[in-house]
């Protein structure tokens, strides 16, 4: 018999998801951001003319020029992934520094772990069905249409072993008053997890249309596939190391208000 009193109450739960959903957003826009900001830079080290858009780099040399060398083209649109790997890096570092924090800077750290990833592994696909980004660094590497598509599936799958990898840790993060109730973990999963993944992708699809290109589009879808591993272990992972967790939440207007800041600024001045 379900032990009532030991549920996380119904507040609480959509605190936490509106909470996790402003996070996720807030992780995505600092990565798409940097991405962009690291193929400006790398432009502007080529020679090559260009203006920084807020939903993408605007070229302003014709596709023939000669400055469109096999370094320019590879380094350039390349960079993404491994500009995004790197952050994934760091940030799995700080997540593991701060785990035992029993605030909810650890979620954050979390997600830029992830999305960081995604950016990388997903960029291939993305790139491969899009015609864009990653696609022109292979192309120019001679690297046939069907084995783009492959390295994107292994990409894919990648993600899956990041999901699953870090399925213990989202469960950590929860500071739910009693985050080993199988319930309460469930309730965690879908509102860190499932729900701001969904909800959070169509908020960023909104505030960048109407611009935004296919390629981010998929790289948002592709975030999805390490949720996949997260919920089929959430029955068979042990009890999680509970740090202290609150029991009460508040809503963190703060994280709302910056990644509002950060996408007006794009609209505003990156036109």
């Amino acid at each position: 018999m379900t032990d009532i009193k030991s549920i996380v109450d119904k507040q609480s739960r959509h605190i936490s998801f509106i909470n996790a959903t402003a996070f996720y957003v807030l992780a995505f826009i600092i990565i798409y951001f940097l991405n962009l900001l690291v193929v400006f830079g790398l432009a502007s080290y080529f020679g090559i003319d260009a203006k920084f858009l807020y939903y993408k780099v605007d070229y302003l040399i014709s596709n023939s020029s000669e400055r469109w060398t096999t370094d320019a083209l590879i380094l350039m649109f390349m960079a993404g992934p491994f500009i995004s790997l790197l952050v994934a890096g760091i940030f799995a570092r700080l997540h593991t520094v701060f785990r035992a924090d029993k605030g909810h800077l650890k979620l954050f750290f979390l997600y830029m772990y992830m999305h960081g990833m995604n950016f990388c592994f997903a960029s291939f696909i993305a790139g491969s069905i899009s015609n864009d980004y990653t696609w022109f660094a292979m192309a120019w590497l001679n690297i046939p249409q069907l084995m783009m598509y492959v390295i994107g599936i292994v990409g894919l799958a990648l993600l899956l072993v990041v999901g699953s990898a870090k399925s213990i840790f989202l469960m950590e993060a929860s500071n739910y008053a009693r985050p080993n109730h199988p319930i309460n973990r469930q309730y965690w999963l879908l509102n860190t997890a499932l729900k701001p993944w969904f909800v959070g992708s169509i908020i960023i699809i909104l505030v960048l249309l109407p611009e935004i290109d296919m390629y981010y589009i998929i790289i948002l879808i592709s975030y999805g596939i390490m949720n996949i591993p997260i919920f089929r272990n959430s029955s068979t992972t042990p009890e999680v190391m509970s740090f202290d967790a609150a029991t009460s939440f508040g809503v963190f207007w703060k994280v709302w208000i910056a990644f509002f800041a950060i996408i007006s600024f794009m609209r505003l001045f990156l036109v």
